[in-house]
């Protein structure tokens, strides 16, 4: 796969300290509320594409979440440190429990609206985290 042979040839060149734990390269389906979500590797190119198409600036993007394939696309050819890549996934597993959960993100968003979230959700998300882990994401 062109994603993994890069990945390794970029652990290789930056000689990252943190690629002792290697960046999964395999597609990995976690369950998010009553959902199962597919995490997935792809080029730069392809989480851009993706990212881009439904932005209102264009971006950089790390990862994409797509609600309605229930997908998340980790770009897996610029995010070669392993902490980096779990909390690039971390904010896309965000993404996708907003979308599973109905919850409604406010435009006055503040520290209180962001305190409650994190009371409902925080829990949900680590589960969401050791199960992808636990199916290989820990390699």
């Amino acid at each position: 796969n062109l994603v993994a042979r890069r990945l390794s040839r970029l652990a290789t060149i930056k000689g990252e300290k943190n690629m002792s734990k290697i960046i999964p390269v395999k597609d990995i389906r976690v369950t998010i509320g009553k959902s199962e979500w597919l995490v997935k590797n792809v080029s730069n190119l392809t989480v851009n594409q993706l990212c881009n198409s439904k932005a209102k600036k264009k971006v950089v993007a790390y990862g994409c979440t797509c609600e309605w394939s229930k997908t998340i696309y980790m770009n897996g050819e610029i995010v070669t440190d392993y902490n980096y890549y779990i909390e690039v996934l971390k904010h896309e597993i965000t993404h996708a429990i907003i979308a599973e959960y109905g919850y409604k993100v406010k435009k006055d968003f503040d520290e209180e609206t962001l305190c409650d979230f994190m009371a409902s959700y925080a829990e949900k998300l680590e589960e969401v985290i050791k199960e992808y882990l636990k199916k290989g994401g820990d390699k």
